[in-house]
């Protein structure tokens, strides 16, 4: 689990604020496929690829705009990418 990253999708895609985020339960994610896929539910288009065992594709649009992502897990790929259509990029 990625705490920093699940803190970022909680407020930068699913509208929580921190406090809420960090007093409630925080939701993986970046590890688990079924809480990812409600990050999806949040944007227009996507579009995933597993490259290889280790390569996983991501790629979201809306509002004119498409970003993309390759990580080691879908889950991550997802969160990245919608991060980046959100205007924040980050590193881990």
């Amino acid at each position: 689990m990625d705490r920093k990253l699940d803190t970022l999708i909680a407020v930068e895609v699913m509208g929580l604020t921190r406090e809420q985020a960090n007093l409630g339960r925080l939701r993986h994610y970046s590890s688990d496929i079924a809480e990812a896929w409600k990050v999806l539910d949040k944007f227009q288009e996507a579009k995933l690829h597993v490259l290889a065992p280790d390569k996983y594709y991501c790629q979201l649009a809306g509002q004119g705009v498409s970003y993309w992502c390759i990580t080691d897990s879908m889950p991550k790929s997802i969160c990245r990418t919608a991060l980046r259509m959100k205007g924040v990029e980050y590193d881990d």
